[in-house]
């Protein structure tokens, strides 16, 4: 797949002298897809419809096995039944490009398990 700007929400702004954001994305996309530079291509101004993010920005990324949740519902089934979460990451913003995309980090992994 490719990135899909809709999936992308800021779930936090941090102000201050040099504040951050904290974004959330949703994928089925492989983890190194998502942090290849240039993957989230909208990052910044002034790029067309741009996103807002700033180097230093944290982004939060849920990867799902085939499908992203489309309702709440879909998420309130049982667990390893329809759109099963494989793998959630933490990444920074190490920079934009000047045509906007930004340039993550490999990111570090949550670890997702359920015993």
């Amino acid at each position: 797949m490719a990135y899909i700007s809709k999936d992308l929400t800021c779930i936090l702004r941090a102000g201050g002298t040099v504040g951050f954001n904290m974004w959330l994305y949703d994928t089925v996309d492989a983890i190194a897809t998502v942090y290849a530079i240039g993957y989230i291509s909208d990052a910044a101004q002034p790029a067309a419809n741009p996103r807002g993010i700033e180097k230093g920005d944290i982004i939060i990324v849920r990867r799902w096995t085939t499908a992203i949740p489309a309702t709440q519902a879909e998420k309130l089934t049982a667990a390893a039944t329809a759109n099963v979460l494989v793998g959630v990451t933490l990444h920074n913003v190490l920079g934009i490009s000047t045509a906007g995309a930004a340039d993550l980090t490999d990111g570090t992994a949550v670890a997702v398990t359920n015993t």
